[in-house]
Parts: structure tokens; sequence; C-alpha cells
């Protein structure tokens, strides 16, 4: 349930199934009465099975945080445990608090939680990665401690808690802009090697300062997730070069049960060849059907056919994923790739992503010719054209496009604003009426 002020807090429901998004309102004195409210309803559904608390960037500070980690508490029974935090000024009291609730909720089997941006620092993830040596039926854990100071201090102490959880199937860590060197990220992987029966792993770790060696140690532990079957790796605005690139696919090409390959490494340097080199590696698993690769970034202009051309080889293949935002490609490089493209011999799904910018007019009806002549069953090709950015900015058909969410957003408010309006221009319609009825008779 998504609530925007208090009043229609204090009317939902939440008995049945206790899912509660709210949206921040800026008004400290409300927040503290939002505070109440939610802990409340809490109290008074003790039984709860399942609980989801969204409170992204509204300001509930280290006490309103204890104050709804405590009311979680009272649930025993909670089985999946979805809490986001994200920007809420929690502080070090308010993960203390998150530490003795998870040690607290012994039937505990998903948790979902995002505390990034909260000014925390290596000591508090440290208190809290002890704290899950209590959770031992955890079958999935997902943890979002983006834009804090985790370091290698904090990674490591929540890697080695980590590798105690042994039911663990799935497991996601983003640690983003984390300041994270390639000794952390190292350690992190380390200790989630260890949790055999782990089959989805997902890893955000782009913005922090993993080299070619790092990337190289964290192929070499991911390839000995002897079960795994999906692996989503960002590793973007890092410092990997060619050779750093080639190394994470021979050790990635060692992982014989994986079925889907989510890559990002774009804002790097590794160039075509790299790319070139990192394909050849990771089209060696025969098991692969699904890859998603997001390599360049305002770079390639030529010879990205090469790619294409050795990911062509994997006859297994069934999804292709390839993102190349901000990059600007030559006809001659265009044409090649749409040669490529038909050689696939048993894809299904087709994506290619070259929005924003850089792409001309002109191409616009060659991309029509490349998705009709494709036999795939889904093919889909997104682009943003226009031929100067500045011009075409505020033009409504190209922001209909560039943001297309937030524009059905906006619309919606719009619209609500206005069914509003109508509704109070109808109310004083009738009043009116009513009034001078009354007065003629």
């Amino acid at each position: 349930m998504i609530v925007r002020n208090i009043n229609s807090l204090q009317k939902a429901d939440l008995s049945r199934m206790f899912s509660l998004t709210y949206y921040h309102s800026g008004i400290e004195k409300q927040i503290q009465e939002v505070v109440s409210v939610i802990k409340q309803k809490i109290e008074q559904n003790t039984q709860l099975t399942h609980l989801e608390l969204k409170l992204e960037q509204v300001n509930i500070h280290s006490e309103g945080a204890s104050q709804l980690l405590q009311a979680i508490q009272q649930c025993q029974n909670l089985k999946n445990l979805n809490i986001n935090f994200f920007m809420c000024q929690i502080g070090k009291q308010g993960v203390q608090q998150i530490g003795d609730c998870i040690a607290k909720l012994q039937k505990l089997e998903n948790l979902y939680l995002d505390i990034g941006y909260n000014n925390l620092s290596s000591d508090d993830f440290i208190e809290l990665a002890q704290k899950f040596k209590f959770a031992v039926k955890l079958n999935e854990l997902s943890l979002r401690l983006q834009m804090n100071q985790v370091e290698f201090r904090g990674v490591k102490s929540l890697s080695e808690e980590i590798s105690q959880l042994q039911n663990l199937t799935k497991i996601q860590i983003d640690i983003f802009s984390a300041n994270l060197n390639s000794n952390g990220a190292h350690a992190l992987v380390q200790g989630i090697k260890q949790c055999l029966n782990l089959t989805e792993i997902k890893l955000d770790l782009r913005n922090n300062k993993i080299c070619e060696q790092g990337v190289k140690l964290i192929g070499q532990e991911l390839s000995q997730c002897y079960k795994l079957t999906k692996l989503s790796l960002d590793l973007s605005e890092n410092i990997i070069k060619e050779h750093g690139s080639e190394q994470l696919g021979i050790q990635l090409q060692k992982c014989i049960q994986i079925q889907s390959l989510d890559l990002c490494l774009n804002k790097n340097q590794i160039g075509i060849n790299g790319a070139v080199k990192l394909s050849k590696q990771i089209i060696q698993i025969q098991s692969i059907k699904d890859i998603t690769l997001n390599l360049f970034y305002k770079e390639v202009d030529r010879d990205l056919n090469q790619v294409f051309e050795v990911l062509a080889e994997n006859t297994n293949l069934k999804n292709l994923t390839i993102i190349l935002v901000k990059n600007k490609i030559s006809d001659e490089g265009l044409s090649q790739i749409s040669q490529e493209i038909a050689k696939f011999p048993h894809l299904s799904y087709f994506y290619i992503d070259l929005s924003q910018f850089y792409l001309n007019l002109k191409y616009q009806n060659h991309f029509k010719q490349i998705k009709l002549a494709s036999k795939f069953r889904d093919c889909r090709f997104r682009q943003i054209n226009c031929k100067d950015a500045k011009s075409d900015f505020f033009n409504p058909q190209f922001n209909l496009k560039l943001n297309t969410r937030l524009r059905n957003q906006r619309s919606k408010q719009r619209n609500q604003r206005t069914l509003k309006n109508k509704i109070f221009k109808f109310r004083s319609w009738v009043q009116q009426y009513q009034t001078r009825d009354v007065i003629f008779t």
C-alpha cells in the first residue's frame, strides 16, 4: 500500500498483509506522528509472517528507527522482512536496533535491507554483521549498503558472518560508492562462495577502486560457486583494463552451471579488444542461455561487430541484451552489426539499447530494416534520435521517450489534481444551487 499523508496512513488496513510505502512529506512533526502510527499498527498485528516497510528519504532518524524496529521484534512469526531505510539518517543507534531485530526473529527466511546513504562507518557494519549468525534459516538475503563508508573492515566482517549462512540460495549485495578496494571486494566474494547452496548472486560494486588483479580474484572465487545458475555483476566505474576483463572471462568460464549472465563494465578502460576477449571466454559456457552486456560508455564507434561475431558462436544462446548508451557508431559499424545479428542461429529474444543523443536521424530507417529482417520471436531497439541535443531537449516527443516513466507519473498527478478541482467546483455549485433554492421558496 502506498501512502502519501498521515490521514491515509491512519485509515490504512494492514491487518491482512503489512506492505507499506510512505512518501516523504518534509514536515518534521508529521514524521514523528507517522512513526508513532506505523509502530501502533505493527503492534496490533504481531502475528504477521510478511512485513514490508519502505520509508525511503523519510528522516525518521535513530529514534524513529529504534521505535519501529522494537515493534517489529514483537512479530516472532515473521518469515519475510523488507525494510527500506535509504537516506533516513538512522545513525549508529538505528543500525544497532536492526541487528537486534535480525537476531530475535528466529523464523526469518527472506531478508531485504536497504540502509544506503546513512553516513555509516565500517564500525557500524562490523556490529551489524555479528548479528547475522543468529539468522540461520535465511534462504534469500539482499543487503543494500551503498554510499556508506563500508571499507575493507566492514566488508570483511560481513563476509565472515555471511559464510555461515548455509541455507542461502539467493544473495544480493550492493556496495557501490563505498570506498571499497580490490582487497575488500575479494574478501566479500570469499565469504559468499562458502555458501554452498547459492544459485543466484547479484553484486553491485560500481564506483569503487577495484583494479585488474581485484577483478581476477573476484572471478576466481565466483568460479567455485558450483551450483550457480544466475550471476549479475556490476563493476562499472572502477579501474579495470583490457587484461582484467579477459581474466574475468577466463574465471567465469569455469561456472559450468550458469544459465544467465549480466555483466556491466562500462566506464572502465577495457576497449573493444577487452570486450572481444571477454566474449570469447563466456561463450565457452555451454549451459548459458541469457547474456546481458553493458561494456561501453561514450567510447566505441567501430569494430563492435567483432563482439556480435564472437557471441554468435554459442548455439545455445536464447536471449541477448546489449547496452550501448551514449556511443557514436558509424554507418559502417551499424551495417556490420546488422549483418552479424542475422547470424545468430537459435536466438529468440534480442534487445539493443543505442539511446541518448549520439545517434543521427538517418539511422532510423536502417534500424527498422534490421528489425523487419530479423527472424527472432522478439526483437527490440531502443533509440532516441536527435540532430542537436540542445535544440531537441525540450521537445515533448523527445522527453516522452527519454523520461516516459517520470512523465506518466506527472501526468497521473495532474489528472488527480484536475479531478479534485472538478469535484470541488461541483460541490460549490451544488451548495450555491441549494442556497438559491431555499431563498426563492
